[in-house]
């Protein structure tokens, strides 16, 4: 049987905690290394030959991480048949250096965390970024990728 399949790897690691996410998340930074040798031991432990047609790398901030932890994470996989891999980002994490090194790894789609154009919620949500930031980054963003989300909120309790 040849089986394609959507893989998801969640990344915990985000530079602050929002107050409304209810993600599995961490600020600890000290223990990256140790997240991703358990990783990537799983990985290996579950050794899975099928296709696999998608990768979406969410959390968490994805794009907080170093872009070798992400190497090691697809280096593990066969992903020649891959249609499209997801990287879920925070405008505020984002720089050429580090986009052109995703593109340059295959990463073909990227989501940005936008949550919400207005710069009262943005601070009442306690996000590390402005509109400022968020359009500057997209069009540096643009350079590099065609295929790029806006992960927006709506209702946030207290805020909206």
């Amino acid at each position: 049987m040849n089986t394609e399949i959507g893989l998801y790897i969640h990344i915990p690691f985000c530079k602050s905690k929002c107050l409304y996410c209810d993600y599995p998340s961490t600020t600890n930074n000290r223990i990256q290394d140790k997240y991703f040798d358990y990783l990537l031991k799983e990985i290996d432990l579950v050794n899975y030959s099928g296709k696999i047609k998608t990768v979406f790398l969410g959390g968490g901030t994805p794009s907080y991480v170093g872009v070798k932890q992400i190497d090691k994470i697809f280096r593990r996989f066969d992903l020649s048949n891959v249609s499209e891999i997801t990287i879920e980002s925070n405008p505020e994490t984002l720089n050429e250096e580090k986009l052109h090194e995703y593109f340059s790894l295959g990463i073909n789609r990227l989501s940005l965390g936008v949550q919400t154009f207005d710069n009262s919620i943005l601070n009442a949500m306690n996000r590390l970024y402005d509109n400022e930031i968020i359009e500057r980054n997209y069009y540096l963003a643009r350079r590099y990728f065609s295929n790029i989300n806006f992960d927006f909120i709506l209702g946030l309790p207290g805020i909206i």
